[in-house]
C-alpha cells in the first residue's frame, strides 16, 4: 500500500484510506495536534511542491528580504518565496496559528485553505473571528461562514482536522481545538475547547459543545480508526489539560468522544489518567509497518513527573507514551525507559520514499536526551517499540539551543514522499550540528538521514522576524 495522494498536511494509502493524527493530529501528523492528514481513496491531487506557512511574521528572506502579509506566506519547493500568494495583502491583524488545505466530500482537493488563529481582520477587512477560508491565491473567501461572527474572544492554536466519515471520505465538517488561547463561543454558540463546523463554516449544533471545564486547555485531536480496514469509527481521542467533561470527572489529559461530541465513558473507565502536572500536546493514531492502524495512540506533552492511572498508577516514560485502544497504558512501548528530558512537541509518521509507513515516528521538541542518551536537539526518530533510532544524524547536536515545534514529511510531484522532512518552530533554529547560521531561520529541511538539506532556501535566513513564535504551522498545497 503506497501513498496515492497528499493534500494539505494529508495523504492517503491507495488501497486503504487512513486518518493520520498529529500535533500535528488524527488521521494525520502532524502534525497536532495541529497537523491534519486526510485520506483519499482515489489518487486525485498531486503536490505542486509549494508550502503554506503560518505564524506571526512580516518578512521573509531568501536571496533578498521581502515584506509580506502578517502571519502567512507560501514558499516554493526550494524554500524561496512565492510572491504570487496574497500579493500585496496585509494578512491577519494577529497571529495565524493553524492552516489546512480543504478537501471536498468527493475526496478531491478544492485548492482552498482553512486558517485559524487570533485574528478578526484579514487584508484589512473585518472577517469572522479566528477561522476563515482562503482562495488558492491567498485572498479571503467570504462565502465561508458568510455573515458569521466566528470566535468572539480568544483564538485557535490547538489542532484543526477535517472530519472523515465512516466510509473514509471527508464529511465536509471541520473540528478544531482551542490550544493556549481558548474560546468561549462560535457564531454565538457556546463552546469551550473543541468545536465542529459545517462545510460552509457555520456552527454544527449537533456536536456537543461547552463541555470542557473553564480551566481546560485542549490541544491534541485524532480520529479513531479500525484496525481491520483503516476506516474511521466515528470517535475521536482528545488530549490536553482537563479533568472534567460535561460536568463529569474524566481521566486527566486524554479522553475519547463519540461522533456527536458526547463522552465515551468506556475509555480508561477505571482510571484517572495522567498526573495533573502533565499536559498532552499531540495525539497520533499509530500505524504498523503494514500501513494499517494498530488501534493505539501515541501522545506527547510537557510537565511531569509523568504518571498514568488506568486503575493502577504507573510511572511512565516522560514526553512520549502509547495508549491502548481501551485507554489503558501500553507498558510494552519503551518499557522501563526514562523518555525525554524536556517537552516533546508534535509527532508524525515515518514514510519511506516508496510511500510505505515504516512503523517509526518522528518527534519534535527542545529535547537533548532520550532514555538517558544524548540525541540531536529538535528532531528525533523513534522505532516501533519506543526505542531510539540511533541512525538519525548520529553523534551530532542538531538544532543547538533551538525549539522545533513540527517535523513533517515532504512529497514530490508524483505524490510520493521525497524522504525529506520540513522542520519549523518558535525559535530561529539557525545553528545546526554546531555550525552557526547553517540553517534558515525558523523553517528548514532535513535529509532522510537527519542532516541539513542545504538546497532549501540556501543562503537564506527564513521566515524569522517578530513575534514569540514566528512559524507555528504549515501545510502543503495540492492541485486538483
Amino acid at each position: 500500500m503506497g501513498v496515492a495522494a497528499f493534500t494539505g498536511v494529508s495523504y492517503s494509502l491507495a488501497s486503504s484510506p487512513i486518518f493520520l493524527g498529529a500535533f500535528a493530529a488524527g488521521l494525520a501528523p502532524a502534525c497536532s495536534s495541529r497537523i491534519t492528514m486526510l485520506p483519499l481513496t482515489k489518487p486525485f491531487g498531486t503536490p505542486n511542491g509549494k508550502i503554506v506557512v503560518c505564524g506571526d511574521f512580516t518578512t521573509y528572506t531568501d536571496t533578498s528580504t521581502h515584506t509580506i502579509g502578517r502571519g502567512i506566506l507560501r514558499v516554493n519547493s526550494d524554500g524561496t518565496l512565492d510572491p504570487a500568494f496574497n500579493n500585496g495583502g496585509t494578512g491577519g491583524n494577529y497571529e495565524i496559528s493553524l492552516c489546512m488545505q480543504e478537501v471536498g466530500t468527493n475526496g478531491i482537493p478544492t485548492e482552498k485553505i482553512i486558517i485559524g488563529g487570533s485574528f478578526d481582520h484579514y487584508n484589512g477587512a473585518a472577517v469572522p473571528g479566528g477561522l476563515i477560508r482562503l482562495n488558492q491565491d491567498g485572498t479571503w473567501d467570504n462565502t465561508f461562514n458568510s455573515g458569521g461572527a466566528g470566535i468572539s474572544s480568544g483564538g485557535l492554536s490547538g489542532t484543526i482536522l477535517q472530519e472523515l466519515g465512516t466510509n473514509g471520505l471527508p464529511t465536509g465538517k471541520i473540528l478544531f481545538t482551542s490550544g493556549w488561547g481558548g474560546f468561549g463561543d462560535y457564531d454565538g454558540v457556546a463552546a469551550n475547547g473543541i468545536m465542529r463546523v459545517n462545510a460552509d463554516g457555520t456552527a454544527d449544533t449537533t456536536f456537543m459543545t461547552a463541555a470542557f471545564g473553564p480551566s481546560s486547555t485542549v490541544f491534541g485531536l485524532a480520529q479513531e480508526l479500525r484496525t481491520t480496514t483503516g476506516l474511521p469509527t466515528g470517535r475521536f481521542v482528545v488530549g490536553g489539560t482537563f479533568s472534567s467533561y460535561a460536568g463529569a470527572t474524566v481521566p486527566s489529559g486524554v479522553l475519547r468522544l463519540n461522533a456527536d461530541g458526547s463522552l465515551d465513558p468506556t475509555f480508561n473507565s477505571a482510571g484517572t489518567g495522567f498526573a495533573p502536572s502533565v499536559g498532552i500536546q499531540a495525539v497520533l493514531a499509530e500505524f504498523a509497518a503494514t500501513s494499517l492502524p494498530t488501534g493505539k495512540f501515541l501522545v506527547t506533552g510537557w510537565g511531569g513527573p509523568w504518571t498514568y492511572n488506568d486503575g493502577t498508577t504507573h510511572n511512565t516514560p516522560s514526553g512520549l507514551v502509547r495508549i491502548n485502544g481501551d485507554g489503558t497504558w501500553d507498558s510494552t512501548y519503551n518499557f522501563a525507559g526514562a523518555g525525554f528530558n524536556a517537552d516533546a512537541r508534535f509527532l508524525s509518521w515515518d514514510i519511506d520514499d516508496a510511500g510505505f509507513l515504516t512503523g517509526k515516528t518522528w518527534v519534535a521538541g527542545p529535547t537533548s536526551q532520550y532514555n538517558g542518551t544524548a540525541i540531536p536537539i529538535g528532531v528525533v526518530r523513534i522505532d516501533a517499540a519506543g526505542g531510539l533510532d540511533a541512525t538519525l544524524n548520529p553523534g551530532q547536536s542538531g538544532y543547538d539551543g533551538g525549539d522545533v515545534q513540527w517535523v513533517v514529511p515532504t512529497f514530490g510531484a508524483t505524490g510520493l514522499p521525497t524522504g525529506k522532512m520540513i522542520t519549523f518552530g518558535s525559535a530561529p533554529n539557525t545553528t545546526f550540528n554546531g555550525i552557526a547560521h547553517a540553517a534558515p531561520a525558523y523553517l528548514s529541511q532535513l535529509n532522510a538521514n537527519g542532516t541539513l538539506d542545504s538546497s532549501f532556501n540556501f543562503h537564506g535566513t527564513g521566515a524569522g522576524i517578530g513575534g514569540t513564535s514566528p512559524v507555528v504551522f504549515m501545510g502543503f498545497q495540492v492541485n486538483q
